[in-house]
């Protein structure tokens, strides 16, 4: 996989916060995704739309610590 950094203007993240281990994502990720979609009818008029008119939808991860930098030198 090929990654980008990229500069962006300001904009928000709104989800479901939670918090696990890294090698147990499978367990506790999935239920967070189920989580979201089912509360997305809360925030449908503020998503971004493609040109399809469906909702451009992503993950975020930070670390433990809550911050929402690079992760060490590999970005």
């Amino acid at each position: 996989m090929n990654w980008k950094l990229r500069q962006m203007g300001t904009f928000y993240v709104v989800g479901i916060a939670g918090q696990g281990p890294a090698d147990q994502g499978a367990q506790w990720v999935p239920p967070l995704w189920a989580e979201a979609s089912g509360r997305f009818g809360e925030i449908a008029g503020l998503a971004e739309l493609d040109n399809d008119g469906r909702p451009i939808l992503w993950g975020a991860m930070r670390d433990a610590s809550g911050e929402f930098h690079p992760w060490g030198t590999d970005g």
